[in-house]
Formats: structure tokens, C-alpha cells, sequence
């Protein structure tokens, strides 16, 4: 993600930028709490005070009042409840099924399966690297197993 600089934020809000870029910055400016940060830091309090004079008193009030009176419908909380109930169900399935214990056997096997002959082997050098990480992670997933048995 690209990050801007006090520069950058300060040409944004005084909209010194073609309408392109100061609509990338706002959008990025809505995903990043770093770059949120400074460009709150541009803002001096002649612009405070500019604001409060368009403002009315209640204005804070009033729109704790809206988000306040606004209530989360129950039917999504139902919803998104039963998603996690499912979800969880198909995990302990998964789990009680030995699943994942059996993945890091079965990978190397896929791994093997896909690649037919040794030539494409030799040939294909980013495949010889994927098989030796698929081949180390299963050793150490075997190892921490083994240590995991005999502490127990």
C-alpha cells in the first residue's frame, strides 16, 4: 500500500491535485490510519474555527442521537450466528475427522501426482523449490507431532 507524506496531504486538502489523484488519496485516506493521522495533522485551528462557525452547537449531539437511535436489525444477527454456527460445525467435523492431521501427508502425494515424469522435474526448477518447502513443512509438522506425542 502506498503511503503519502505531510506534502502530499497538505496539496489534498487544500485540493491543489487534479480530481483523479485527490479521489485516489480519499479513498485511501479511508482505509489507512497512518495516513489518516497526517492528514489530521494538517489541519491548523483557523480551520477549527472556520468549522465551528458553519457548524451548529448541537451538531455532536444530534448525530449521537441518529447513531444511537439506530438498532441493529436482529434478523442479521440471527443470520450471521447461524454462518458461524455452520462454520464451526464443518471445523469440528474437519477436526474430529483427522483432516488436517492427514493434509501435511497428503500434499507431498498431490505434490508427487501432479508432476509425472523426472525430466519436468529437472526442467522446472520453481517446482523443485515448491516440493522441498512442501517437503520441509511436512518434516517439521511430523517433528513438532512426534515431540508433542512423547511430552504427553
Amino acid at each position: 500500500m502506498k503511503h503519502y507524506d505531510n506534502m502530499d496531504w497538505f496539496l489534498y486538502k487544500e485540493k491543489l491535485l487534479p480530481k483523479g489523484i485527490l479521489e485516489e488519496m480519499e479513498q485511501h485516506l479511508m482505509k489507512c490510519n497512518h495516513c489518516m493521522d497526517i492528514f489530521l495533522n494538517t489541519i491548523d485551528t483557523n480551520e477549527i474555527e472556520d468549522a465551528s462557525n458553519i457548524l451548529s452547537n448541537d451538531f455532536s449531539d444530534n448525530i449521537v442521537d441518529k447513531i444511537s437511535s439506530k438498532k441493529i436489525k436482529r434478523k442479521n444477527v440471527k443470520h450471521l450466528f447461524g454462518y458461524y454456527v455452520a462454520v464451526a460445525c464443518v471445523t469440528m467435523i474437519l477436526v474430529a475427522s483427522g483432516f488436517f492431521t492427514k493434509l501435511p501427508h497428503t500434499i507431498p502425494q498431490i505434490a508427487e501426482s501432479a508432476i509425472s515424469t523426472n525430466e519436468i522435474q529437472e526442467k522446472n526448477y520453481i517446482t523443485n523449490i515448491s516440493n522441498k518447502i512442501v517437503s520441509k513443512t511436512s518434516n517439521f509438522i511430523n517433528n513438532f507431532e512426534l515431540s508433542n506425542k512423547e511430552e504427553r
